[in-house]
């Protein structure tokens, strides 16, 4: 078998107080993407998660740099708990 490892981008976790910080979402992306991850997941709820949908674009957009390179780029899937209409339609105007 293979094993494929994804990697989440959140700004908080409610599991956990002490959650680190994390630098420039774009730098994230790329470093994820440079230890080739195989999907980033970004969380989309701002209250839990502190991730805001604009985020979620530079993540989408951080990745373009990589089309037509080997690896190309690394999908990037919308998380949140629930994803209602408004959710997805945040998420598809992204990209």
């Amino acid at each position: 078998g293979t094993l494929c490892i994804g990697a989440e981008i959140k700004r908080k976790d409610p599991s956990d107080p002490k959650f680190p910080e994390m630098g420039p979402i774009e730098e994230c992306a790329v470093g994820f993407h440079n230890a080739k991850v195989a999907v980033l997941a970004v969380w989309m709820d701002e209250e839990v998660y502190g991730m805001k949908a604009k985020e979620l674009a530079e993540v989408v957009e951080s990745q373009k740099q990589f089309k037509g390179n080997f690896p190309g780029p690394t999908p990037v899937i919308a998380c949140d708990i629930y994803m209602g209409k408004s959710t997805i339609a945040t998420a598809a105007q992204a990209g």
